[in-house]
């Protein structure tokens, strides 16, 4: 009768031993998939950053067109020739989803009229616009996309000595822009509107 207890006792034992060690090998597979999850979601964040912030810097820009049309027309090219300091801007860019990012622009622009004309008139143009940007594709250090922005322009300054200010509708359609770098990254943008039928800029990524 002893016999048999101590059989039944040593074969329960081993059955403990057997259920930890499987128990054991268990938990570390569940623990080696958390792992992998949490890295694959790490590397996929690094890839995927949801905000972008650039300074760009634009010439040709619509409020200048508009004056070299109106200098075109009434034929005062010579007198009342504008010059323009070209459009510098700021802009932010949310990514709910990786190709599509929605955001705005605020840029600024300072206009005068040259020594040699019978005009003296200096006007700063400031835009606010709300912008949109589509993705065409977006690799780990290069980029293409298109956007589109709406908004506008409070213009203030002195003509001839007498101050004047107005409100003017603002307007940006980018069909082509490049770009190139990682976390930070140059880009280059054709477009026609207020900021600027080139511009060139950094941006960062966060």
């Amino acid at each position: 009768m002893r016999r048999i207890i101590l059989l039944c006792a040593v074969a329960l034992f081993c059955c403990d031993v057997a259920l930890a060690q499987d128990s054991a090998i268990d938990d570390e597979v569940v623990a080696t998939t958390i792992i992998n999850e949490n890295t694959e979601i790490e590397v996929r964040g690094g890839e995927f950053r949801r905000h972008e912030l650039s300074i760009n810097y634009g010439i040709v820009s619509l409020p200048q067109s508009l004056n070299v049309l109106a200098e075109i027309i009434t034929f005062t090219l010579l007198e009342d020739d504008l010059n323009f300091s070209g459009v510098g801007s700021l802009d932010y860019y949310y990514f709910p989803i990786k190709h599509i990012g929605v955001g705005g622009t605020l840029a600024y622009e300072y206009g005068w009229s040259p020594s040699t004309s019978k005009y003296n008139s200096s006007h700063s143009y400031i835009t606010l616009m709300p912008s949109a940007k589509f993705y065409w594709f977006n690799r780990p250090y290069i980029g293409m996309y298109s956007r589109i922005a709406l908004g506008a322009t409070y213009v203030c300054g002195n003509y001839n000595g007498a101050f004047e200010q107005r409100w003017m509708p603002a307007i940006q359609i980018s069909p082509i822009a490049l770009e190139a770098g990682g976390r930070v990254r140059g880009f280059i943008e054709l477009g026609f509107g207020t900021v600027g039928l080139w511009q060139v800029g950094l941006k960062v990524k966060f």
